[in-house]
């Protein structure tokens, strides 16, 4: 398959690194470009909150195993259900439940059954997404658009977005959890930032967690307090960091996915989301796609000037997609695989 890039337009301990991403999509759009930075977000957040949150995020027992999880990716405890109503932020109460097999969707057979082109698509929050019902989410609209156009065949989109993950541990958990449900092909969702060290992160925390314990303070009465300063040392280091550099942190992970797709035949999407990425991530994208075999690459990008912005993200200081938003992207992505002829296309 020919190579193309296409342009259209302790449990605290845990906790904190569960929702790293959650707190680090801290852009709004402007013009379709992100703005701001992890200073100038918090710096908004001070404004508008208190230091800690006046609503915790109730997720302590969705990461599983604790200290005695071993994997080196964020998974979900199958079976759990809760409401969700924002962390940094008070948001709508959306419902989450997760499946037998720990991702954020509906029961699924191993077994494809027949007449049946299954999707798996990777990605951290935006995938998941934060702030969302369920059949409002990435997955679940391409699902819908795909199922409301095709003809012949019924389509799946499997959600195995989870928040907090950075691009290794989206392709781990591929390999783990998602292989095994014999895909027709596989969408991974970059985010901007996929590129923090997830090593270093844990680090922070992790030292940071010690710092708050040594004082006789419950680090869990200070998780954002604890946040900020991980999140602005990770933003100086990205910031003095050789972009080169900071791109290996997706580039290896995004190397093994292909490497894994390739070998079962199994397509490979790579999605930017306008308003998510930057300049340099999109090119450096292309031009993995450009010397990959059997990796698409696509930005999907959405007429941001023809809505306001409360319109496309759910809260000036939690810049996730709405519904609107994610249904616009779902149309764009479903636009570039009909294009690139990467689906049976037998139109109603």
């Amino acid at each position: 398959m020919k190579l193309k890039t296409v342009n259209l337009a302790g449990k605290g301990v845990i906790l904190m690194l569960w929702l790293m991403a959650l707190l680090t999509l801290v852009y709004v759009l402007e013009e379709g470009k992100p703005r701001g930075s992890i200073s100038y977000y918090f710096n908004k957040l001070e404004e508008s909150q208190p230091e800690s949150p006046k609503y915790p995020p109730r997720w302590i027992e969705s990461v599983k195993g604790g200290e005695n999880y071993t994997k080196n990716y964020s998974s979900m405890i199958p079976y759990h259900e809760q409401l969700f109503d924002g962390y940094i932020v008070r948001l709508e109460p959306t419902h989450v439940k997760i499946n037998s097999d720990g991702f954020r969707d509906r029961e699924f057979s191993l077994e494809k059954p027949i007449g049946t082109f299954r999707i798996i698509m990777l990605g951290d929050s935006l995938v998941f997404g934060q702030g969302v019902e369920l059949n409002n989410s990435l997955p679940k609209q391409l699902e819908f658009i795909l199922n409301t156009n095709q003809n012949n065949l019924a389509y799946e989109v499997l959600n195995l977005g989870v928040q907090g993950q950075n691009t290794f541990g989206e392709v781990e958990l591929f390999k783990d959890e998602g292989l095994k449900y014999n895909p027709d092909m596989v969408i991974i969702i970059f985010c901007n930032n996929d590129i923090q060290d997830e090593l270093l992160t844990r680090e922070l925390y992790l030292n940071f967690t010690k710092e708050y314990h040594d004082k006789g303070l419950n680090p869990e009465d200070y998780s954002l307090e604890i946040h900020r300063k991980v999140l602005q040392l990770i933003e100086s280091k990205i910031e003095h960091t050789p972009f080169n550099e900071n791109w290996k942190i997706v580039e290896g992970p995004l190397e093994d996915l292909v490497s894994v797709t390739q070998k079962r035949n199994i397509p490979l999407m790579i999605f930017s989301l306008e308003g998510y990425s930057f300049e340099d991530a999109d090119n450096a994208l292309s031009n993995f796609a450009n010397k990959n075999n059997d990796a698409y690459f696509a930005q999907a990008l959405i007429n941001t000037k023809s809505y306001k912005d409360e319109e496309l993200i759910l809260h000036p200081l939690d810049a996730h997609p709405t519904p609107l938003a994610y249904t616009l992207y779902a149309e764009k992505i479903y636009e570039t695989l009909i294009k690139q002829g990467l689906i049976p296309y037998n139109q109603k």
